[in-house]
């Protein structure tokens, strides 16, 4: 997936525009019959050092990452005008 962010305001540097991402120890399929491009959604806790919080800053306007080894949940604080996310 690559995530393209959009900050709330001009020249903006810090979290909150991409996803929070948390890295798997293994690849994880969706199950069988599962419909596709619906996302697989896990519930539970994780421990917050383990929890990625991507920063936005001028040349760290894209994100790229394996859906398939890699949870995504909601920043803290959104702080973002828009996020385009091609799959």
């Amino acid at each position: 997936t690559v995530t393209l962010g959009f900050p709330i305001e001009d020249d903006y540097t810090g979290t909150g525009v991409f996803s929070h991402a948390l890295k798997l120890e293994q690849e994880h399929l969706a199950p069988n019959g599962h419909n596709t491009n619906e996302p697989v959604l896990f519930e539970g806790t994780a421990d917050d050092k383990y929890i990625i919080r991507p920063e936005f800053a001028l040349g760290k306007e894209i994100l790229r990452s394996r859906d398939i080894d890699v949870l995504h949940s909601a920043p803290d604080v959104v702080y973002r005008r828009s996020l385009m996310r091609f799959m």
